[in-house]
């Protein structure tokens, strides 16, 4: 499910290329605990067959076209004592989920499927607001939008324009707070990221880092 979206002559087709991408896309990348060699080896066959297979699936579309449509952004924590998955265990990830996604998977959601417990941090869509530290001062930002490849574009919803660098009252310079940037969600962790909640009265509250 990339840009890329697939056009098939028969709904039969179509569900055999859906199966086959989310068969590879599940298994496709493990690092399990205290693998041995034999196993190793094992499963880089089985990946390398349900990728071949996949393959054969989606030559059989007619046509392919390019959606860019973002449906949402899910960000999802992997347990830190994950088996299947050590090298992103503890990890903050994300996936962005097309309209073409959100349309064809019904149920369990792909990241679900491939990290079963796995923690949902947040649901994110354009124009959702989201709190960061900066200098240790919580700053409110707007998404405006969060690209395919999981970079996020970002605008400070109060600046008009950037800030400049100033001096503290202790002499030390602090850094800019800008009017919008394009974070990777690394960077966002480390601001100490969350989805700001929006009362019925239309109060925002902050409701903290779930780190």
């Amino acid at each position: 499910f990339t840009t890329l979206v697939p056009v098939f002559r028969s709904f039969s087709e179509r569900d055999e290329y859906i199966n086959a991408y989310i068969n590879w896309y599940v298994f496709q990348g493990q690092s399990p605990l205290n693998e041995t060699k034999e196993n190793k080896k094992i499963r880089k066959k089985k990946e390398s067959e349900l990728l071949n297979e996949l393959k054969q699936k989606a030559v059989k579309a007619y046509k392919w076209f390019i959606s860019g449509n973002i449906y949402q952004t899910v960000v999802f924590e992997i347990r830190s004592d994950d088996k299947k998955y050590t090298k992103e265990a503890g990890k903050w990830k994300l996936e962005v989920q097309t309209n073409f996604m959100a349309t064809i998977i019904q149920g369990t959601p792909l990241w679900k499927l491939k990290y079963p417990t796995a923690k949902k941090i947040m649901e994110l869509k354009n124009n959702d607001q989201i709190i960061l530290e900066i200098d240790g001062r919580p700053i409110v930002y707007n998404v405006k939008s969060i690209g395919q490849n999981g970079q996020f574009f970002l605008r400070n919803n109060k600046c008009t324009k950037d800030f400049k660098e100033e001096k503290t009252e202790d002499g030390k310079t602090r850094k800019n707070i800008l009017q919008s940037f394009s974070p990777c969600l690394n960077e966002l962790v480390d601001k100490k990221i969350r989805k700001a909640i929006i009362s019925p009265l239309g109060k925002l509250i902050d409701p903290g880092f779930q780190k």
